[in-house]
């Protein structure tokens, strides 16, 4: 969606980006179980600056959404779900600061993050950012500071519930979990293991890097005087309080925290003559681009993720929405991922491997869906094959694919195995399905010569037997998904 932009105005993304669908996993922790961090990643074409937020305690990456959404045009922003919070794992510990700040150093590492960079911290997320400048110093090149004080210690009420046990303690963040994004027992851990131990006191004054720090009038979660004192004791601090504003001052006024990161990482042009824009360097390449409203950004940026995890975003925001309809009958986003899952997992048992192809001899039914998505999750290539296509050509673009499996509907089971003979070495395998199996309507089933064939499976057993727990590969988002064979209308599909 596009938005007019007041030319007065300070200038952000017009595009309402959807942040989910730029987020990556990283590994922090190789052992079993591992340890995954959530990260939304999002990078322009032209980079000015790589801006890295962190939530505080109790938070998530989302928190700095405004501010994700404003500066994304012409910066690479990367905000990180802290283990235990938001979609990151939940090992069951240890929560202290030298771990977080490490998981932070091998997250910035997996993500290929390039030094120096502008770190931006909530709260107990600016202790960690503040921590972080004062072992790496020459990766952070400012820090912006919000609602950190310089002790992280509740009022004394506040603090007692934290003393709950772990159960009694969930129960009271299930009443208040619109404020709180992990389990009570990574709250309890961190908030004695991480929290009570940070001593600004002793960070501050060591840092050298320009910082603002950003405070909200009305916020009271710390003491006043600790707030305060943030900007006495760093060394190159200026200060912004934020009116009408408490301690989520970046969601509350997220206008004017905007406005502040901006000035304070460029300086505010004196007139319209000062002023340049991003989109200056393509206009020789792109000269309509000139044309544009102030603040539509020059390019979009694409999402540099495998297509398998985009289907993640969707089932967490529309669980019980239709995913599929078919024949009057719908599948919802959380049933069709578990059949993705399956699917996938299903592949996997078969033996298939990254790169094997998955060749799908399929009209416009769900298992269509299901099968390129089970490939996908299965780090496998899908060749769709057009079911209307002469013998001759269905033959040719079975044998130039290579499949390792055939996915076809139970009419097509005779003309599928002459056309792509199955060998004994059983290196290749037939999968059967009828038109209504996804929808509850099973059909009639001829019998063939293929019913006693080893190789030959039928959908729903294959299904049935497997696992409904997502596979977890690595998969590189330049990894090839598809191998489209097309002449159009006038000529063969050319060979390989």
């Amino acid at each position: 969606m596009l938005r007019r932009s007041n030319p007065h105005e300070d200038q952000g993304v017009a595009v309402d980006l959807d942040l989910n669908l730029y987020r990556r996993e990283v590994t922090v922790v190789d052992g079993e179980p591992p340890v995954r961090l959530s990260a939304i990643d999002v990078a322009p074409q032209a980079i000015q600056r790589t801006l890295v937020f962190l939530h505080g305690f109790g938070g998530h990456a989302l928190q700095w959404a405004p501010q994700l959404q404003a500066l994304a045009a012409e910066n690479r922003v990367i905000a990180i779900d802290l283990r235990g919070h938001g979609l990151s794992d939940c090992p069951a510990g240890p929560y202290d600061v030298n771990t977080l700040v490490t998981d932070i150093e091998r997250a910035l590492r997996a993500l290929d993050v390039e030094r120096p960079f502008v770190l931006l911290g909530h709260s107990f997320g600016g202790a960690l950012a503040a921590l972080y400048a004062y072992r790496h110093p020459q990766d952070v090149e400012r820090l912006v500071l919000v609602a950190t004080a310089a002790r992280l210690r509740l009022h004394r009420g506040l603090e007692w519930v934290f003393r709950l046990p772990a159960p009694f303690l969930e129960r009271v963040r299930r009443v208040l979990k619109r404020h709180f994004f992990a389990p009570a027992r990574v709250l309890k851990s961190m908030y004695f293991e991480a929290m009570c131990r940070w001593d600004g006191d002793q960070v501050f004054p060591a840092l050298d890097q320009p910082a603002l720090v950003i405070q909200g009038h009305r916020d009271i979660v710390f003491p006043k005087g600790d707030y305060r004192r943030v900007a006495r004791l760093l060394p190159h601090a200026e200060e912004v309080i934020v009116p009408v504003s408490a301690h989520l001052v970046q969601l509350e006024r997220a206008d004017a925290v905007t406005r502040a990161i901006r000035r304070f990482l460029t300086p505010v042009p004196l007139s319209w003559r000062d002023a340049t824009s991003h989109t200056a360097p393509l206009t020789a390449e792109r000269p309509w681009v000139r044309f544009y409203d102030p603040g539509v950004p020059a390019t979009i940026v694409v999402p540099d993720q495998p297509l398998h995890r985009f289907l993640d975003g969707a089932v967490r925001r529309f669980a019980r929405r239709p995913a599929l309809r078919f024949e009057g009958r719908t599948i919802s986003y959380k049933a069709f991922e578990e059949r993705v899952n399956r699917c996938a997992n299903a592949l996997l048992g078969l033996g298939v491997q990254q790169g094997d192809r998955v060749a799908l001899l399929l009209p416009n039914v769900p298992q269509f869906a299901i099968a390129c998505f089970g490939a996908w999750r299965a780090a496998a290539v899908i060749v769709p094959v057009d079911p209307r296509l002469p013998d001759d050509e269905v033959h040719r673009l079975l044998e130039m694919a290579d499949a390792r499996v055939l996915v076809a509907l139970d009419d097509q089971a005779e003309r599928a195995a002459d056309l792509w003979p199955l060998r004994r070495t059983g290196d290749r395998v037939l999968v059967l399905t009828g038109r209504g199996d996804e929808v509850g309507r099973m059909g009639w089933r001829g019998h063939h010569r293929l019913d006693e064939v080893d190789n030959v499976i039928r959908w729903h057993e294959w299904l049935s037997a497997a696992g409904y727990a997502r596979p977890r590969l690595r998969i590189a988002p330049d990894e090839l998904a598809a191998i489209l064979l097309t002449g159009g209308t006038t000529a063969p599909p050319p060979e390989e």
